[in-house]
């Protein structure tokens, strides 16, 4: 672990500044960090990142000007089943010991050339220092492991150990009913320092409608017409697609005025990248879907698909959307299924690979389908909200994003990763979303019945966090004088 360059830290007494990290086991605690960095920001502080090249390279695309440092993680990796994942974390918790006193060798040092006002820890469990407010970020206050009652008793046994030597712990779900993680979040004995309950957190904007009103009460149906619509390709005075803005400005700015729903669009037009997604180019040689070489497709085992092409373009929408996530193997043996499946397919597929930082996707050989090694948080919103139905993990970020927008998914648990396969059980009893295994997955079998069963998802409101940064940000300023 070592520094990549030397910090200019703000000296403004006001202006607190945090050092945050998350845990890098794919790319989830990462990304839930967005609105939280966002908070920060409004509220006026600095913020330096900790973390691995991957886990800034996606940062960076939403934050280009904060600084960030190297810092490694215990680059744990799953095994290629069930069994084997399990008995592989099991194998590598001495691994992970040592990884949290290596953060906390790092982290003394870092502080004795860089001092900061706060500490804030995505599940990086050695990121705490006495005497500076250390805040412990996780869903996961009960732990499930996939050995039993009693192992997961004294999993959370140790989780408490070591949350105890934090400040605070903030858990981002809700602190009534209804609940996006269930007993994961509210277990029978809360660990003994302050908890603060964030509610969802989302790296999503609010449109001015929830996504399931502007495209009807149904998403599976598809997209009204008028919402397809592509801007002119070769029309000599056509307007340039709106391209939604990035929210975070990446320096320190004083709190803005808050803007309403009226400021959002109700109907954005799909950023330029998956237009260019779709062209010749970005299907890297492969025809346009929308040039007049619509892929001849039948129905084959998709009887109740609703949207299957009539032989002319619907523009730029897509039939499903596939969001990868996760630590390797594991990734690429969801990606290599999901591939074989949509073979099959008789729509338009659009896949999200979870490798920022990564060049060109490889080739496909398939005119349906449309690959991103990653998409800046406006640009994936839009893409989810153009698509009918969406396939991804049942990560718990991936999770809070599907419900802030109320779109319906089919979730796979990750095999072996016990926390996902609670969640995704959950989540499917509170008809939240579609749950399905990978071991013998079909993707026709399971969108016919996600298209049957009966989602019920309330609008979840996603913005309690900001409150409890505004309370953490004023006690810095007030620690001040």
């Amino acid at each position: 672990m070592r520094l990549c360059k030397t910090i200019k830290f703000n000296t403004n007494n006001h202006k607190p500044l945090i050092l945050l990290s998350a845990l890098d086991w794919g790319l989830g605690h990462t990304t839930r960090c967005i609105p939280l960095i966002q908070a920060l920001q409004d509220c006026g502080c600095t913020v330096t990142v900790a973390g691995n090249p991957g886990q800034q390279a996606l940062l960076r695309a939403e934050f280009p000007h904060i600084s960030f440092v190297d810092l490694a993680g215990a680059n744990l990796r799953y095994g290629h089943s069930r069994r084997g994942t399990l008995a592989r974390l099991l194998w590598q918790l001495p691994r992970l010991y040592a990884s949290i006193r290596k953060e906390q060798r790092w982290l003394k040092g870092f502080l004795q050339q860089n001092p900061v006002d706060a500490i804030i820890a995505d599940n990086r469990f050695g990121l705490y220092a006495r005497g500076i407010p250390s805040i412990f970020i996780t869903h996961q206050l009960a732990v499930k492991t996939g050995f039993g009652p009693l192992a997961d008793w004294l999993a959370q046994r140790l989780n408490y150990r070591f949350i105890r030597r934090f400040t605070a712990c903030w858990v981002p779900d809700y602190a009534t009913a209804p609940s996006l993680a269930g007993s994961l979040s509210h277990p029978g004995r809360l660990p003994g320092l302050p908890v603060h309950y964030l509610g969802g957190l989302s790296r999503f904007q609010a449109r001015s409608a929830p996504a399931q009103d502007f495209y009807g009460q149904d998403p599976l149906a598809g997209l009204p017409d008028q919402a397809l619509d592509p801007p002119a390709a070769n029309a000599e005075n056509a307007d340039p697609p709106t391209i939604l803005q990035d929210q975070g400005t990446g320096s320190p700015v004083a709190k803005p005025e808050k803007t309403g729903p009226q400021d959002q669009p109700l109907s954005p037009q799909l950023p330029q990248i998956l237009f260019d997604s779709l062209s010749p180019a970005g299907l890297f040689g492969h025809p346009s879907l929308d040039n007049g070489h619509q892929p001849k497709l039948s129905r084959g085992d998709y009887p109740s698909w609703r949207d299957v092409p009539s032989g002319q373009s619907t523009g730029i929408h897509f039939e499903l959307l596939i969001i990868l996530s996760g630590p390797e193997p594991q990734r690429s043996r969801l990606e290599n299924i999901l591939l074989e499946e949509i073979n099959q397919f008789p729509g338009r597929v659009a896949l999200v690979r979870a490798l920022p930082g990564q060049q060109e996707p490889p080739l496909t050989g398939r005119p349906q389908l449309a690959v991103f090694n990653h998409l800046p948080a406006h640009h994936l919103q839009t893409l989810i909200e153009h698509a009918s139905l969406i396939v991804s993990r049942s990560g718990y970020t991936t999770v809070m994003d599907l419900l802030k927008l109320r779109r319906k998914a089919i979730l796979i648990p990750t095999p072996g990763q016990a926390e996902q396969e609670f969640l995704g059980q959950h989540l499917h009893r509170e008809r939240l979303a579609y749950c399905a295994a990978q071991e013998g997955f079909s993707l026709a079998k399971a969108i016919t019945a996600a298209e049957q069963f009966e989602f019920a998802i309330p609008a979840f409101s996603m913005e309690e966090y900001r409150k409890v940064v505004e309370a953490f940000v004023d006690a810095l300023i007030a620690r001040q004088h």
